[in-house]
């Protein structure tokens, strides 16, 4: 199974269309990172903004969020929902840098998972954004883009969508990783959306089986 479509067309879509957010920023710490990550789960990144920048500025650092208020935690990440549940998964993770990390994020894929409450799409994101590491990244959007290309039906859980992730490995570039990983989170959560995805204005509409079929549809 294999993708086809212009050479670097994430990189140049991500350099011409990609959102921008705090966290995506090169000076963005590890922790930063994960930070964001983690606060992304199941949440809308325009809602993560205002709440990622508050708690950086208040606890830059995995000793500072260590040793924070539960109180004071609780109400800083209130709105993102699940106030509680995020809060305890974060001061874990930051227990857990101290104890085990010297304070530091790991950068091997295989550490990032040791620990609570970070998750496969997560340490990806943190090996490839904060690390410039050459690995994929998988979330929901791109397993439902890459089905689209290909005319497969893939899992819609990560941890489960084997083929997806072999996929997103063949086609990382050897240079500017980041941008191709951002371009292809991007595309697909602005693009080839769940609903109405954008198929008759879509640069990859010639390269992808969905799009091909809804167009035709259109015009039969």
């Amino acid at each position: 199974m294999s993708l086809f479509y212009p050479e670097g067309f994430f990189i140049q879509w991500y350099r011409e269309h990609g959102r921008w957010f705090p966290w995506r920023d090169s000076q963005v710490s590890p922790y930063g990172m994960l930070i964001a990550e983690m606060m992304l789960r199941q949440t809308l990144a325009h809602m993560v903004v205002p709440v990622w920048q508050a708690f950086m500025s208040e606890y830059p650092f995995p000793a500072a969020c260590a040793g924070a208020s539960p109180a004071a935690l609780f109400k800083l990440l209130a709105p993102l929902g699940l106030g509680q549940q995020r809060a305890e998964a974060l001061q874990l993770v930051s227990t857990a840098l101290l104890e085990r990390h010297n304070g530091q994020v790991p950068a091997s894929i295989d550490q990032l998972l040791k620990l609570q409450h970070v998750g496969l799409y997560a340490a990806h994101a943190v090996a490839c954004f904060a690390y410039g590491q050459r690995v994929p990244v998988v979330d929901v959007n791109i397993i439902r883009m890459f089905s689209r290309l290909t005319g497969t039906r893939f899992p819609p859980d990560n941890r489960k969508a084997k083929a997806v992730w072999e996929l997103a490995t063949q086609i990382l570039p050897a240079k500017h990783v980041r941008e191709h990983n951002y371009g292809l989170l991007d595309f697909a959560a602005q693009v080839c959306i769940a609903r109405r995805p954008a198929c008759g204005s879509c640069l990859l509409r010639e390269h992808c089986n969905f799009g091909r079929e809804a167009v035709q549809g259109k015009e039969g």
